[in-house]
């Protein structure tokens, strides 16, 4: 069985915040907001990935987040 496109979005999201890949974070980001995940669905994952990569890795993720956000004009959140 497939795995559905914003679980596997969302899997790419953690990693690449873990990896600290921030452009490649970026199009991921609008990948997953595309495919039908929420932004605080997103949030939640990024804020999840503190515990293994630490907070300075986590508020970068979340700053690149913001501009993608913005440029969707999503922000602020509701």
């Amino acid at each position: 069985e497939k795995v559905p496109h914003p679980t596997r979005q969302l899997a790419t999201v953690a990693a690449l915040t873990v990896l600290q890949r921030t452009e490649e974070l970026k199009i991921h980001l609008h990948s997953s907001l595309n495919v039908g995940c929420r932004p605080r669905e997103i949030a939640e994952i990024i804020f999840q990935m503190a515990i293994y990569a630490g907070m300075p890795v986590v508020i970068t993720a979340l700053k690149t987040f913001r501009e993608v956000l913005q440029e969707r004009g999503l922000w602020p959140l509701p």
